[in-house]
C-alpha cells in the first residue's frame, strides 16, 4: 500500500431561482500545496464517472467549506503490481493558532 496527501478546498452555495433551492458543493484539489501535483477528483472522474466519484471523495455532502486533506491509499495486487483500489479519507485542517 503506498499513501498520498492532497490539500482540497470545499466550497458551496446556494440560491433561490424563484422556483428552486438550488446547492451547489465544489471540491478542488489545491495543486501548490500537494506534494506531487497530482488530483485525485480528476483522475476518479474521468475513471469512473462524477457520480459514482462523489461517494468516494466526499461521503458526506454536509460538511462545511474549508480545507481538507484528502488521502489516497493506493493498494496493488500482488501478482502485477497494479493499482487495483483506492481508498480515500478526508479529514479536515484546522487552522493553526498564532504563537
Amino acid at each position: 500500500m503506498t499513501e498520498a496527501n492532497y490539500v482540497v478546498r470545499v466550497s458551496s452555495e446556494s440560491w433561490f431561482d424563484g422556483r428552486n433551492l438550488n446547492v451547489k458543493k465544489k471540491m478542488a484539489v489545491l495543486k501548490k500545496q500537494s506534494p506531487d501535483g497530482g488530483d485525485p477528483i480528476k483522475d476518479e472522474c474521468e475513471s469512473a464517472g462524477a457520480d459514482d466519484a462523489w461517494p468516494l471523495l466526499m461521503p458526506n455532502l454536509n460538511i462545511k467549506d474549508g480545507l481538507y486533506t484528502l488521502t489516497a491509499r493506493y493498494f496493488q495486487d500482488c501478482e502485477s503490481g497494479m493499482v487495483d483500489d483506492i481508498d480515500y479519507t478526508l479529514s479536515e485542517i484546522k487552522e493553526q493558532p498564532n504563537d
